[in-house]
């Protein structure tokens, strides 16, 4: 009578084993779930000392940025740099730098924000000069190759230094308007 009650009970105790078996594996492959941001307006990812290159489709640098601290909110997907340089190498066409303590990338950084003081330099070409842009709360396009602000400025491009309140300009033409109390010192080439 004894092996007729082992032998049934063998095959519970079994689908009991490896039901518990199956358990245990299903809750040691459970992956952890990441922290999300604790509150609204917290960056997802910071990073210390950051050294970017962004790469065209020919494989070249495009756009390198290195920043002291670098913070992305996924909110409106923008990108804080503290602290930074830009670095924008097109092909045939000058290049374009800025240096500042702050700024925003916006677009995946094809347009940029820079609410404090930086300098903007697009690089001599074989027509136009090497222009120098001071500033502050200047919008940057690198795709268009356009900046503008409507704050005050000092513009050096060549024997002409001006200084007004708003500008665009155009990096590929090499042109820039000054909108208001603009002055204008130009100073010859001494020979």
């Amino acid at each position: 009578m004894p092996m007729q009650h082992t032998g049934k009970l063998l095959p519970l105790i079994l689908l009991g084993v490896l039901g518990l078996l199956v358990w245990v594996l299903n809750e040691a492959a459970r992956m952890p779930e990441l922290p999300k941001p604790q509150r609204k307006g917290e960056p997802d990812l910071v990073i210390e000392h950051i050294d970017a290159v962004r790469f065209g489709e020919d494989g070249q640098p495009l756009i390198k940025v290195t920043a002291v601290r670098t913070r992305h909110y996924p909110e409106d997907n923008s990108t804080w740099f503290d602290t930074a340089r830009l670095d924008y190498t097109a092909p045939d066409a000058p290049a374009m730098h800025a240096v500042t303590s702050t700024a925003q990338g916006l677009q995946d950084s094809k347009r940029f924000w820079f609410p404090e003081a930086v300098t903007v330099v697009r690089d001599a070409d074989a027509e136009h000069p090497q222009l120098v842009i001071n500033g502050r709360e200047i919008w940057m396009t690198t795709d268009t190759r356009r900046a503008s602000s409507e704050a005050p400025v000092t513009a050096v491009s060549g024997p002409y230094n001006a200084a007004a309140v708003g500008f665009d300009a155009d990096m590929i033409a090499g042109t820039l308007i000054l909108k208001s109390k603009v002055s204008t010192v130009y100073e010859p080439p001494r020979r």
